[in-house]
């Protein structure tokens, strides 16, 4: 089924437009002498700059028919202006921030100040977030940030959803290949699509699936450690005490080895189910070893206590260098690793009720 997709898309390039179409950009802006460029989304090619003089600022030239350009100035308070070159003129006012163009670009143009605004707000919220160290409140903050990114991630959705006849979705495919897995995207886009032809789509499809064969690869290699002797290392605890992971591993009881880090929102936001799966059968057999990523010892120490998590912690406090993720294949946290009495790995990243459904069949 897959080679099928990418087939369609191999045949879909093979027509794509490479007819010239006239573009004429007519801008305003009070930030006299500001430099204003264009570029060629598909690239990030710079095809022209000029400077705003007169409170006025123009582009004219060629480009391929229906290539995604963009208005872009060095300011980071002034938006990107993305258009379709279709032929009609655009018009863009850099103080009011709006584009205005043909009824494709006005919607296109419409899409982007809605997205722009939800990704603004969602970064803020999550800054919000980032200096809150009371964990009551963070809890009562989790909610709202959790909200604002589904409601992001379920736009770019929308916009396919709501344009299967026309290109617009090809902007947003680069959005679209984050936020769905390689099967999903297969399964939502439409290979008969006008979207389909466009540069753009072609690209980001091949960027997902080269994406996906490098986390099949990745995932291929984490996992081969299931069905193995768990690997020792030595690293220090909470008192700088060094520790080997073989004082605790391997000696009749089952082991849950947890990657996290204080800096991880989602393994903190995953820790109360591993505190309860401890709770829950710690008495029966169930330790648990926790792996920090972090590179700050008074943070470390401190989530420890507040996230009440009372089991034997190790870190060498080197953040991504840490010899753990070398000798695991540790690339995203939270990670875990499950290990049976005799030492042998049996499961990798149990998370949520995936672990107590474990931990239930182990020990019914």
């Amino acid at each position: 089924m897959k080679k099928l997709f990418m087939a369609a898309v191999a045949v879909l390039s093979l027509v794509a437009c490479t007819s010239k179409a006239q573009y004429v950009v007519e801008g305003t802006s009070s930030k006299e002498g500001v430099t204003v460029y264009l570029y060629e989304a598909l690239d990030s090619n710079l095809l022209s700059e000029t400077k705003v003089t007169g409170g006025q600022f123009n582009f004219t030239g060629k480009q391929p028919k229906d290539a995604v350009l963009m208005v872009s100035v060095d300011d980071e308070l002034t938006p990107n202006y993305r258009f379709f070159n279709d032929g009609e003129p655009v018009t863009i006012d850099l103080d009011a921030n709006t584009l205005s163009g043909s009824e494709l670009n006005q919607r296109f143009s419409d899409y982007d100040t809605e997205l722009n605004g939800l990704e603004v707000k969602m970064l803020e919220t999550y800054a919000e977030m980032q200096g809150v160290e009371d964990e009551a409140k963070l809890a009562e903050m989790i909610p709202a940030f959790e909200a604002v990114r589904d409601e992001f991630l379920a736009y770019p959705q929308m916009i396919l959803q709501d344009n299967p006849d026309n290109i617009i979705p090809a902007a947003y495919m680069d959005y679209l290949i984050y936020i769905l897995d390689y099967d999903e995207l297969e399964e939502a886009l439409d290979s008969k699509a006008p979207y389909m032809k466009h540069p753009l789509a072609k690209k980001a499809l091949a960027e997902s699936e080269e994406r996906a064969a490098e986390q099949a690869e990745a995932d291929a290699i984490r996992n081969d450690i299931i069905g193995k002797e768990f690997i020792d290392f030595e690293m220090t605890d909470e008192d700088d005490n060094i520790h080997a992971l073989s004082q605790f591993v391997g000696r009749g009881n089952w082991v849950l080895i947890d990657f996290w880090a204080s800096w991880c929102g989602p393994c903190r936001s995953e820790m109360p189910n591993v505190v309860k799966a401890y709770n829950e059968y710690h008495d029966k057999g169930f330790w648990i070893v926790g792996i920090s990523f972090d590179t700050d010892k008074e943070a470390w120490l401190k989530a420890i206590k507040d996230l009440e998590m009372p089991w034997i912690h190790l870190s060498d406090l080197a953040g991504w260098r840490s010899l753990a993720a070398e000798l695991y294949g540790v690339n995203a946290i939270p990670d875990n690793l499950l290990v049976d009495p005799d030492g042998y790995v049996v499961a990798r990243g149990l998370r949520g009720a995936a672990l107590g459904r474990k931990l239930e069949e182990i020990f019914k």
